[in-house]
């Protein structure tokens, strides 16, 4: 399985990581598939509001997984998942949230994303009125 060039640091501390994964990794995952400006950050809101539901933020956006893979000290996809399923683990619970475009800048294909997410419940995430959606993106 390769992943795109740039997202994770081979040569990092992996100490840290290691620590992490002392702790116990979540048992339940869910995804909410979504497209920009349907309302993921409001359900993100109200996921971690929850304390029952993690913390379902874009963790494969690529804007943003360099910065959270060097944070969770993870040199490869698998670790950062371990990582993630761990720190983000809220009462045997994790979850995420992915676009397409995320998945195609963080993974090979979408049989290697699913081979880290085996049973996990899937969400799609649509906003009804898709004229409001396509004029806010366009702000």
């Amino acid at each position: 399985m390769t992943t795109a060039p740039g997202l994770f640091d081979p040569d990092i501390d992996r100490t840290p990581l290691l620590r992490l994964m002392r702790r116990p990794a979540a048992d339940k995952l869910f995804v909410i598939l979504f497209t920009a400006r349907s309302g993921s950050s409001w359900l993100t809101d109200i996921a971690r509001a929850s304390g029952r539901l993690s913390y379902p933020d874009e963790c494969f956006n690529p804007g943003f997984l360099p910065t959270m893979s060097r944070a969770l000290s993870s040199a490869t996809m698998a670790d950062y998942i371990a990582a993630l399923t761990r720190r983000r683990n809220t009462q045997g619970v994790y979850g995420c949230q992915l676009t397409y475009h995320h998945l195609r800048a963080a993974f090979h294909d979408e049989a290697e994303f699913l081979s880290y997410f085996r049973g996990a419940a899937f969400f799609w995430l649509m906003r009804e009125d898709f004229v409001l959606q396509a004029v806010s993106l366009y702000k």
